[in-house]
């Protein structure tokens, strides 16, 4: 161990988040004992920026440097608050606002299967994209279009999923994450989806294309005077679309 590395201190970890969050919250499932190593200094910039506080000093463990979650919130000016309802830390400000409710689905051209085999909307199940989990909250939509009807931008219109909402101009925003779901990929590099969000006049108010293992986090979308909304998904192949969290505000 370097010399810098100093005052060894023997403690009781928690192996949960919140103990690195502030020593003023106690959460020890499965406590060990461990040797902490401090002395671990915080640079930014070229420049020492160490907490003087005890409990937001880093330490090493068992080979492994950690550094409370409240200090590196400091270092970069983001707010890290503990969420005792929901068990969870929450990194950045908190999405607070009305649940999206499921929409309404139909189809470019239903008389005609042969341009879209399948749809399937599914709420509250788990969604991982390029194998991180991102939580059940939202819907998913899995759909499987006929890329002879589609050309090459996929936007045939019969391969056109329609998804339809009410906001009923009651909302400013809505704030969501998108992705492309690691499931009905079958090893395939070449599936895209096109998400258009659109205006009850048909204005495009954003417009979001994704690949395999991609992820859009945080989008926010004007809804101001939005009466009817309107999403369009569209691409050849067969792909789900995670619509997560997604928040009216």
């Amino acid at each position: 161990m370097k010399n810098n590395i100093k005052n060894i201190k023997g403690f009781v970890l928690g192996f949960g988040c919140c103990a690195l969050l502030t020593s003023g919250i106690a959460y020890a499932a499965d406590a060990v004992k461990l040797d902490a190593y401090f002395g671990v200094k915080l640079m930014q910039n070229g420049i020492d920026k160490t907490p003087q506080e005890d409990d937001l000093k880093p330490f090493i463990a068992n080979g492994r440097t950690y550094v409370p979650l409240k200090a590196v919130g400091d270092l970069l000016g983001v707010d890290v608050n503990w969420d005792g309802a929901n068990t969870a830390v929450v990194i950045g400000k908190r999405i607070e606002g009305t649940p999206l409710e499921l929409p309404a689905v139909s189809l470019g051209d239903p008389s005609n299967s042969s341009m879209l085999i399948q749809e399937k909307l599914e709420s509250n199940q788990t969604m991982t994209i390029n194998k991180k989990n991102y939580g059940n909250i939202g819907f998913s939509l899995t759909s499987a279009h006929s890329s002879a009807w589609a050309g090459d931008s996929g936007k045939g219109i019969g391969n056109i999923v329609y998804l339809k909402f009410t906001p009923n101009n009651q909302f400013s925003s809505l704030v969501l994450s998108l992705g492309m779901d690691d499931i009905n990929q079958n090893g395939s590099y070449g599936l895209i989806r096109n998400v258009t969000f659109k205006d009850q006049n048909g204005n495009v108010l954003k417009d979001i294309s994704l690949g395999k293992g991609s992820i859009q986090e945080a989008i926010s979308i004007n809804l101001k005077g939005v009466v009817g909304l309107q999403v369009e998904v569209t691409g050849a192949g067969r792909a789900t679309v995670d619509f997560i969290n997604p928040i009216l505000k």
